[in-house]
């Protein structure tokens, strides 16, 4: 608000204006007696007013609440104009926030300042002489115009002003970054730290005026740092860098110890001297060389890897090739018993024809004795057929040489087949046979000839392998989809150990010269290839010395 031109300034502001009280007390004597301000044309006008703290456009401002004449007409107000004035309205807008920020300073801490500061006096910029002093819920200012100074020096009066402004906020800047600072003259004498600085070297005593060297952090004097400064120092090009320094033996980490890293950029800065900035980034270097370390077994690890793929590729390669051998030498094997078992078939044939002739006297008479022996050539003859037979069997089936011939066959006429032929064998050996019952209406889509064959081969074997006495049992079922036909007799059993391999060719449970029954071990072996060709399987239950049961098992022909 306008305060009258003989309102006095409160005391209390003019005797603590830093030894200026008696220039406004001379400025409120002439005021009273002119009334209208000191003022000529050879002494500067002083003007008078008081600011407090407020708020305008929602930024902190000083508020003129009192100012004399002399202050009205320095700024070209009349009566109650400047009332409620803000600082922004008063001095060019580049100088609003310092002036502002003096304003606070003063009123905070209580201390008066004094200052050249632009204003803005009836329109235009002219530099002025602020005398500020403290004073309750605010400040009080005395302004001198400062008459025969030229427009060029208000702008240089601004340019210094927003100088130490910036210089100011630098400083404020720099005290709050978390790197350490330090700026030095062209002799790396220090002549501005910042806390981080401080903190970061450790010493107690003041660093300005003392060289770089004296106050320094360990590593730096002998190290390319000190080379890097001396370059900036000519070249006047800034460098940067990060510094390994050790920081002494840790316990327990033996004499290499414990290091720390630092990244290091150094400036040219005004008058020949430098500006150093540094930060710890230890925590980021090991970061850092972990993960090298960390690519470096990763790089090893796909190397092993690759060299290990290679490897398997390789010995994939050469089994594929023994494969191929193996399949290839197998086929010569089997060709080779195909065409051996037809060749001895044709002589074995003639000797059976020629002992049936001898047998029935063609050839004259045969004495008893003669027809038992013509009886034992015949057996042995068709013992060692059977054997070439099985043997041109597996031939066939192991080249896929075999031929099927499917149609529909009732299980219970397959199994009383099988059971008619090899019936004279159970009376022999004094064996009982009982089978149960098959439904008569489960029929299979299957070879009968092969099918005839898997069930003579399950009770041949049972009758081999069960001594006189024994029981022989054979059962038939439906099992969903399948049929199985059981044989099961109460002979030797076969081993554990055999138990994997028991349908594997030449594979025999009694071995050795002394062993009690024949075959060259392909039964099973036939067996089992022709259950899996047919759709089916063949699988064996077995218990040393209380017997085995061979189920076969076959697809069911579905009938609507």
């Amino acid at each position: 608000m306008y305060v009258p031109s003989h309102t006095p300034l409160p005391q209390s502001a003019s005797d603590r204006a830093d030894g200026h009280g008696s220039a406004r007390s001379s400025a409120r004597s002439a005021d009273d007696r002119h009334g209208t301000g000191m003022h000529s044309q050879t002494a500067a006008a002083m003007a008078l007013f008081k600011c407090e703290p407020g708020a305008i456009n929602g930024a902190s401002d000083f508020v003129c609440t009192f100012a004399n004449a002399g202050a009205a007409r320095l700024f070209g107000r009349h009566g109650g104009d400047m009332a409620g004035l803000s600082v922004q309205t008063l001095v060019p807008p580049v100088s609003v926030v310092g002036c502002v920020e003096i304003l606070h300073r003063v009123a905070a801490l209580g201390v008066s300042e004094e200052h050249e500061l632009p204003a803005l006096c009836a329109g235009e910029g002219v530099s002025l002489h602020w005398d500020i002093a403290p004073m309750p819920g605010g400040v009080a200012i005395a302004l001198t115009d400062l008459h025969g100074r030229s427009k060029m020096d208000v702008t240089i009066a601004m340019v210094h002003a927003e100088s130490a402004r910036a210089d100011r906020l630098s400083a404020q800047v720099l005290a709050q970054v978390s790197d350490a600072y330090l700026l030095l003259d062209h002799e790396l004498r220090v002549l501005t730290t910042n806390p981080a600085a401080d903190r970061a070297l450790g010493k107690s005593e003041a660093l300005v005026d003392r060289t770089l060297w004296n106050v320094s952090p360990p590593g730096w004097a002998k190290s390319r740092v000190s080379a890097k400064i001396e370059g900036v120092l000519v070249d006047r090009a800034e460098a940067h860098l990060t510094l390994r320094a050790p920081i002494g033996p840790a316990e327990g980490e033996g004499e290499g110890g414990r290091s720390h890293a630092s990244d290091i950029d150094v400036y040219p800065a005004p008058d020949g001297g430098v500006a150093i900035f540094w930060r710890d980034v230890t925590d980021r270097v090991a970061l850092e060389d972990f993960q090298r370390e960390f690519a470096a077994h990763l790089t090893s690890w796909n190397q092993q890897l690759q060299a290990g793929a290679e490897e398997q590729q390789r010995l994939l390669s050469v089994a594929e090739a023994m494969r191929a051998d193996a399949e290839s030498a197998n086929r010569v094997k089997t060709e080779f018993l195909a065409v051996m078992s037809h060749e001895l078939r044709t002589p074995l044939n003639a000797i059976g024809g020629y002992t049936e002739l001898l047998e029935l006297g063609l050839r004259g008479p045969v004495t008893p004795e003669q027809r038992e022996d013509l009886g034992r050539i015949q057996r042995n003859q068709q013992h060692l057929l059977g054997l070439i037979t099985a043997l041109l069997n597996f031939a066939r089936l192991d080249t896929g040489q075999l031929a099927y011939d499917y149609s529909d066959v009732p299980v219970a006429d397959a199994v009383r087949a099988a059971v008619s032929l090899i019936q004279p064998l159970v009376d022999a050996k004094q064996l009982q046979l009982r089978v149960d019952e098959c439904s008569l209406d489960v029929q299979m889509r299957t070879d009968a000839e092969k099918l005839q064959q898997v069930l003579l081969n399950l009770l041949s074997n049972a009758i081999k392998f069960t001594n006189a006495g024994g029981k022989i049992n054979v059962h038939c079922a439906r099992v969903n989809d399948m049929v199985t036909v059981a044989v099961s007799d109460t002979g030797v059993g076969i081993p554990e150990r055999h138990l994997a391999r028991i349908f594997e060719p030449f594979v025999q449970v009694d071995v050795g010269l002394s062993r009690t029954v024949g075959g060259v071990g392909l039964g099973l072996s036939i067996s089992a290839n022709l259950a899996r060709a047919l759709g089916g399987s063949l699988r064996v239950e077995s218990i040393e010395g209380r017997g085995s049961t061979f189920t076969l098992s076959l697809p069911v022909i579905e009938r609507p």
